[in-house]
């Protein structure tokens, strides 16, 4: 919040508090509600990253645990407190902590190859003339074929190697022995990556519709596809390591897109401010579901030992 009060205060938005006092809280309770549903998304991804590496969880623990990652989220840049804390959740139920690790590493990379084909095919479908404005078909087909290509890149020699070296070497040192070859060969499973792709497409899109809602809240008129294409470059940016949870270069996103879009200075800070609270919901339901969770004696999770093959 202090992030967006600077920006704030170096780029002055007026009208920004007379809009403010106008929100409608229908549609804001709205997106809330949808904010929260969307996160079954990225669970059922997280569930097929654990699915990958041996883990059997009940989908509502994936739930919980995804949520209690939305709390460490905020606390480490790139977010990557999340995954650190579903390896450590994860450690009760394997022998070698390393696997759980390397389970959230799976998930993040599910995300990751999912959400730059989305960004690689939003941009082609915006900078192409014939394609601008049209029917979404053509950049999901696109979208589909950069994803489905992502584990061929994984049989080239040299860059297998460099994640078998980078991957043994930390699972070595967790006692995970074995667990990076795991990790490579559920990576290049095309069925693997195509579910996480959809998942995360259908993750994408219905953040769309929050945000639809959380301008409706304070009467901006957005477009859902421009939308989309805009969520996916605030989503590139906040994924890089720079700030704890990636606070402010978010926000600064938001700002700086929309206002190019064609909100207003004041309209761009306030979506940029209610974005941050669907966030911070996030937060304090995973805090809340953390506090259960260190109370609670029965961990719930299971894993199947793979058999040993000389």
């Amino acid at each position: 919040m202090a992030l967006l009060f600077l920006l704030y205060r170096y780029f002055p938005a007026e009208g920004f508090q007379k809009e403010l006092f106008r929100l409608r809280l229908a549609p804001l309770l709205l997106a809330a509600l949808g904010y929260l549903a969307i996160q079954l998304a990225a669970s059922l991804r997280f569930s097929l990253a654990l699915g990958a590496m041996g883990f059997r969880v009940p989908l509502a623990r994936v739930i919980h645990l995804h949520f209690v990652s939305l709390f460490f989220n905020m606390l480490l840049p790139g977010g990557i407190g999340g995954d650190a804390a579903k390896g450590y959740y994860l450690r009760a139920s394997s022998d070698h902590w390393g696997k759980g690790i390397l389970a959230a590493l799976l998930d993040r990379y599910l995300g990751l190859v999912s959400l730059t084909a989305l960004a690689l095919a939003s941009g082609i479908m915006l900078h192409t003339p014939g394609l601008r404005g049209a029917a979404p078909l053509p950049w999901i087909l696109g979208f589909l074929v950069l994803t489905s290509s992502a584990p061929y890149a994984l049989r080239a020699g040299w860059l297998r190697g460099i994640l078998r070296r980078g991957l043994g070497r930390f699972a070595w040192a967790s006692g995970a022995t074995g667990a990076a070859d795991e990790g490579i060969r559920a990576a290049r499973r095309p069925r693997l990556l195509a579910l996480g792709a959809i998942l995360t497409l259908s993750y994408y899109m219905g953040s769309s519709v929050v945000h639809l809602l959380l301008g409706k809240a304070f009467g901006a008129e957005l477009e859902y596809w421009p939308t989309f294409h805009l969520l996916i470059v605030v989503a590139l940016v906040s994924s890089l390591p720079l700030l704890p949870g990636a606070h402010g270069q978010r926000e600064a996103a938001y700002v700086v897109m929309f206002t190019a879009y064609g909100l207003s200075r004041s309209q761009s800070f306030l979506l940029a401010a209610l974005a941050l609270g669907m966030l911070l919901l996030g937060a304090v339901v995973g805090g809340f579901l953390y506090l259960t969770l260190r109370a609670s004696r029965e961990d719930g999770l299971t894993i199947q030992r793979p058999t040993l093959v000389s």
